[in-house]
C-alpha cells in the first residue's frame, strides 16, 4: 500500500514503468478485496446453507452434516467447495 501512495505522491521524477505500476495496482486490489473478510465469510455461509436446503436430492441428515461443514468452514473457498461437493 505504502508503494502505491509513493507511486502517487511522486512529482518531480515519478514512476512510469508499467511493472511497477501493476504491482502497487494489484497490492492496493488486495487489500481492498481483503476488507470486511469476516463479514463475506458469513454472508457466503448463509447462502451456501440456504443453497443445501433447497437442494431436494438431500436427506435431511446429509443437509445438516453438509451445513455443519459450511459452519466450521475457514475461508470461502472452503464454503464453496463443501457447496460443490453437495450439488454432485
Amino acid at each position: 500500500m505504502s508503494q502505491a501512495e509513493g507511486i502517487i505522491n511522486q512529482t518531480t521524477n515519478p514512476t512510469l514503468n508499467p511493472d511497477e505500476i501493476t504491482r502497487a495496482l494489484t497490492q492496493v486490489t488486495d487489500a481492498k478485496n481483503g476488507l470486511n473478510g469476516e463479514a463475506k465469510l458469513a454472508t457466503e455461509k448463509q447462502n451456501a446453507k440456504d443453497a443445501v436446503s433447497g437442494m431436494t436430492h438431500l436427506n435431511d441428515a446429509q443437509k445438516q452434516a453438509l451445513k455443519g461443514q459450511i459452519d466450521q468452514s475457514p475461508e470461502i473457498a472452503t464454503v464453496n467447495q463443501v457447496k460443490q461437493t453437495a450439488t454432485s
